[in-house]
């Protein structure tokens, strides 16, 4: 924002001077907006030092491109405002889905809709807050488009003096939104948008630069031209605004001359008398017509909660509550008294009758006014309640309910010097007097005094105060601008005379004739009426149409007729002197009716402050064709005169006369009780046939009115949604362009990389694949669409569309290495096609060639193989020897010790034998232990060689091994087995196993009997069967830190002869795919042993 210093917040606030905000310029458009966006932008200068604010109807689902699309068109900044902001100048601003952009204390403000679909004005929303922040620099743009968002936010800048620009109609693709601006404001500039930059541009410079400059106008200047002026708009209307204040005045003058380029101020005075249509725009310029419903919606509230209710409880039933809205402008204000007096007395069911008197200087508003149509973005200002019941949804506009309609009388009123109304309870003149010279104010306040009553409330703008005027007013509500009526002191005297208040009769103005557009032949109209008189009669005639107005005039008819005061009109019946119009109406009504000639004798006539008697003829004309629908007035005049009749015979005449006048006035009397009973007959026919189809309207207009509001808010909800997806629609083509490049580049790449890539969609479909997939699979451009299970390829694989649905499932990534028939290598990855939504639509299959490095992987891979089974066989034989061999050699060392004990102590020879014989034994198992170091090096050599083994005999072998290594132990087995034998594929090397884990629960255990319990049952894993051995000690049991190593070698030192055992038994079982864990066997008691749980597969 550029401003005239740089100083804070807080130093603008002590400053007196304000500091006035840089042009900002509003545009809005909604549906063929994008269109007129890229013409407008493409001729905006680069250093116009104005920030830009687009607003447009956007979907609120779909997200917006506009920023990225304009930046193309200009080089100005563009930047989608997400969050609020600065405002900068050469700056774009644009609105980001969902939210609506309003200015507040120099920022752009964001915030989320509260409204819902089809009532989001957010055109409306942006030019207010602009004509509050900005005043007269607020210039708003409105485009294409449909509805009429814009068109109350434009009037609220024209109500500033800013400045009003609408795309010109022919230009827009859809010409809604221009079209109802023009029709309902006085429009500044209306241009094809290429044109406006450079209208903006111009008035810019001349208002902000220009002017400032040059237009110094001295006081003397400025008092001979504003009079020259005042006396040019009085003369062109009638008006005379020398009351208003000269600041106002000038600012608006300084409006019209930068709009029409004109620098001197004594210039633009001899423009206005050149040029007289200047003057109107002037004259309109000057009324500064800002309203709308309920506005200032806190005082409205007040004014509701507060005074409409003392208003009722002041009259009794039989009283009328009057209201004057002086200055009504096109009556949004008066109609929203009238709803809130109607709704307070619906509410509470009062008697009192409403009247209201709406008064403007303004021809044209106050027709506006008494049309009591709007246009459907008053939404914005009245609830859908009140919506619904004051008023008539008709397409795009609303219309006012007869019932508030008929309380309020229309007039033409120059405030100022034309007589008030009186004996008023309430006066509404909001935001007039800040207009106005104080001593003006001071005037108009006294006209309101005198016109109150004094229970009478007057309530004015919130800028206004009645300052000199306290001693005629108290503050009733001092914030809302409300107060009461207060007796004058004696000394107080009125300064005006006192005249009959003007009232508005409501009469609506007939339009001018105009002849049906068909052909017809040119009609000789005096010709066909001389010939018509030629054969009846010659007195003064008259043709007219059936609209009754005039065609024709024969003869002179001036004591017939007289011109109706007032606009200039052509109606026979307006024209009619007293006396002749209800004859007239009467006679041309019943031959309209008959067809037939109608004859009315006797009519007395007033003119000329004379009476003269006529027959009235109404002669209707049926040839020739093109005249058909035409009648013929004739008035026949009957001669009265006296002058001529002698004296004696004088008083028979005027006896004769005045008989004949009272006969007269008898048959006249008689016809007009025929007439009226004529009258009453047919008006009670018709009210049965109307009561009886009343009550059918009245149930059809309940359904048709539900109805009729359902439809106008899904017209409402689609409209808007018609409008959104317009605007998706125009950046979706300027997307597709986008697209239509990017396609091309991602063909080129495709077909210029060296990966073999395919693109499936969620039903694993191809979308699309690069040449070199080819050389995998058997494609061909139709291929594109079919399942990629249907396409062979030479992959020795055949698990692929598998793979793909499993990545779509979980939404992981595979990578494999595949083999094709050709001995080629590929590494094949799958991963999820997603949109730029995130959304999963598919996956890409990649296939990377990798046949060079798989050979040398597969060379090295047999190298490591190699050396890792060297490695390992040597731990395994180092392990199985050092455990083995060690209690092999204690146990021989320990009976030789005992065998030497014996000896010194000359014991008995047979205990001496028993401990050669265990020696004996162990030296045996060396033996054996070497025989399976032989079947473990054949093992790793090559394929063991498996054979059905029963468990049971394995078992039982193991148990009669350490009952016979442990004679002296009191050892205890109970092995539960199932009937029949348990077969399972392994060697005899898995005795070892069993002979491992029996030496361990014996080794650690203290008790005085060591218990094994054994069971063997079966078991599932998989699908497959498996024998459980389940082995169980009362040993200390094993801690848990030491179990979960004891598979892994990694016992300490400190565990000595525990583990290694384990770990020999573990990978003796991992030869078979079997498998062991150890447990508590009390589970949380570690004291009460050790379960040792193994799993076999059984011989299938």
């Amino acid at each position: 924002m550029n401003k005239s210093n740089n100083k804070s917040k807080k130093q603008k606030k002590r400053s007196k001077e304000p500091i006035e905000p840089f042009p900002i310029v509003g545009i809005g458009a909604s549906a063929g907006g994008l269109d007129a966006f890229k013409k407008l932008f493409s001729n905006i200068p680069v250093d116009s030092n104005i920030a830009y604010i687009v607003v447009q109807h956007l979907d609120p689902d779909h997200k917006s491109n506009l920023d990225e699309i304009l930046k193309k068109f200009t080089s100005l900044n563009v930047i989608q405002v997400m969050e609020s902001q600065d405002i900068e100048p050469n700056t774009i601003y644009v609105i980001s889905p969902n939210h609506k952009l309003s200015i507040n204390d120099t920022r752009i403000k964001v915030e989320d809709f509260s409204a819902q679909r089809g009532q989001r004005k957010t055109i409306d929303f942006l030019f207010r807050s602009m004509a509050r922040e900005f005043g007269d620099k607020s210039i708003g743009i409105l485009l294409s488009g449909t509805g009429t968002d814009g068109t109350l936010g434009l009037r609220e800048i024209k109500g500033v003096n800013g400045i009003a620009i609408v795309q010109d109609p022919e230009s827009a693709e859809y010409n809604d939104m221009p079209r109802n601006a023009i029709e309902s404001l006085k429009i500044d500039y209306i241009l094809p948008p290429e044109k406006i930059p450079e209208k903006v541009a111009e008035y810019v410079n001349s208002y902000y630069t220009q002017l400032e400059e040059k237009a110094k106008f001295n006081k003397h200047e400025v008092n001979r031209g504003l009079d020259i002026l005042y006396q040019l708009v009085y003369e062109r209307t009638g008006h005379q605004f020398s009351a208003y204040k000269e600041s106002t005045i000038i600012r608006r003058i300084k409006k019209r001359m930068g709009v029409n380029q004109i620098y001197d101020f004594n210039e633009y005075i001899e423009y206005l008398q050149s040029f007289p249509t200047e003057v109107d725009k002037l004259f309109q310029e000057f009324l500064i017509g800002v309203t709308n419903f309920f506005r200032d919606k806190e005082s409205f509230e007040a004014l509701e909660k507060k005074i409409v209710p003392k208003l009722f409880q002041t009259k009794t039933s039989d009283d009328t509550i009057r209201v004057w809205v002086p200055g009504c402008s096109t009556g949004e204000e008066a109609y929203s008294i009238a709803i809130l007096l109607q709704q307070y007395k619906r509410e509470n069911e009062l008697p009192q009758k409403i009247q209201i008197f709406a008064t403007d200087i303004d021809t044209q508003s106050i027709e506006t006014a008494r049309r009591g149509s709007y246009l459907d973005n008053i939404s914005v200002d009245v609830s859908q309640e009140r919506l619904d019941r004051y008023f008539v949804s008709k397409g795009n506009q609303y219309i006012i309910k007869k019932s508030i309609r008929n309380m309020i009388i229309f007039a033409e009123q120059n405030v100022l010097s034309d007589p008030p109304y009186s004996n008023v309870d309430l006066i509404s003149c909001r935001n007039f007097l800040i207009y106005l010279k104080q001593e003006y104010q001071e005037k108009l306040l006294n006209i309101f005094h005198y016109a109150l009553n004094e229970q009478g409330y007057l309530f004015l703008g919130k800028s206004e105060a009645i300052s000199d005027a306290k001693r005629l007013f108290t503050e009733e509500d001092s914030s809302h601008k409300i107060f009461k009526y207060k007796q004058a002191p004696d000394t107080y005297k009125k300064e005006f005379n006192i005249f009959p208040p003007l009232f508005d009769y409501s009469v609506t103005e007939i339009p001018e004739y105009e002849i049906p557009k068909r052909e017809i032949k040119k009609v000789d109209y005096e010709k066909v009426i001389k010939t018509q008189l030629l054969d009846y009669y010659t007195p003064p005639s008259i043709l007219i149409n059936q609209d009754k107005d005039i065609l024709y005039v024969y003869g002179r008819t001036g004591q017939f007729l007289e011109p109706a005061e007032g606009k200039a009109t052509v109606n026979i019946l307006n024209m009619a002197r007293k006396g002749l119009k209800i004859k007239l109406s009467t006679a041309i009504r019943k031959a309209e009716t008959t067809g037939d000639v109608i004859k009315m004798k006797n009519v007395n006539i007033q003119t000329n402050g004379e009476e003269i008697i006529i027959n009235l003829i109404v002669r209707p004309i049926n040839e020739p064709e093109s005249m058909k629908g035409l009648f013929l007035i004739i008035f026949e005049e009957i001669n009265t005169e006296l002058a001529d009749i002698p004296q004696e015979k004088l008083t028979e005449e005027i006896d004769k006369v005045s008989n004949a006048r009272i006969k007269q006035l008898e048959n006249e009397l008689d016809q007009t009780k025929k007439y009226l009973q004529s009258t009453i007959e047919e008006l009670e026919t018709k009210n049965e046939e109307l009561k009886s189809t009343n009550e059918e309207l009245q149930s059809s207009n309940e359904e048709l009115r539900s109805t009729n509001e359902e439809l106008q808010t899904s017209k409402e909800e689609l409209q808007s949604v018609n409008e959104e997806l317009s605007t998706v629609n125009s950046e979706l083509q300027e997307k597709n362009q986008e697209l239509k490049e990017a396609n091309d580049d991602l063909k080129n790449l495709m077909n210029s990389t060296e990966i073999a890539t395919v693109f499936v969609d969620n039903q694993l479909k191809i979308k699309r694949y690069t040449p070199k997939a080819t050389e995998i699979f058997s494609l061909i451009q139709s291929d594109i669409g079919r399942p990629i299970s249907d396409i062979s390829s030479t992959l020795e694989y055949k698990h692929l569309s598998d793979d793909i649905k499993k990545v779509l499932d979980d939404l992981k990534p595979i990578e494999k290495d595949l083999k094709t028939e050709n001995n080629r290598w590929y590494r094949l990855r799958i991963s999820l096609y997603k949109t730029e939504e995130n959304v999963i639509d598919g996956a890409v299959v990649t296939f990377y060639n990798i046949t060079v490095r798989k050979l040398a992987e597969n060379e090295l891979e047999k190298t490591k193989e190699k050396f890792r089974d060297s490695y390992n066989q040597l731990r395994l034989y180092k392990d199985l020897f050092t455990h083995d061999m060690r209690n092999l050699l204690q146990v021989i060392l320990s009976s030789m010790e005992l065998a030497e004990n014996i000896y010194n102590e000359d014991a008995k020879s047979e205990k001496l034998y028993e401990y050669i014989q265990t020696s004996k034994q162990q030296t045996s198992k060396g033996f054996k232990l070497i025989e399976n170091i032989e079947k473990l090096t054949a093992i790793d050599i090559e394929e063991i060689q498996k054979s059905p083994i029963d468990l049971i005999y394995i078992i039982e072998n193991a148990k009669s091994y350490i009952l016979d290594t442990y004679p002296e132990e009191k050892l205890k087995f109970e092995i539960s087995t199932p009937k029949e034998e348990i077969p399972v594929l392994a060697s005899n090397i898995l005795e070892d196993v069993f002979e491992n884990i029996f030496l361990n629960a014996i080794k650690y255990n203290d008790s005085q009997t060591k218990k094994l319990w054994i069971n063997i049952s079966s078991t599932h894993i998989d699908g497959r069967e498996y024998a459980k051995i389940e082995i169980e000690d009362n040993g200390m049991g094993i801690p848990s830190p030491i179990r979960e190593k004891l598979f892994k070698g990694k016992i300490d030192s400190s565990h000595s002869g525990m583990g290694i055992g384990l770990l020999i038994v573990n990978r003796i079982l991992n030869l078979y795919n079997g498998e062991i864990s150890i447990e508590d066997r009390v589970e949380g008691e570690r004291s009460k042993g050790t379960r040792v749980i193994i799993r076999l597969p059984k011989k299938q």
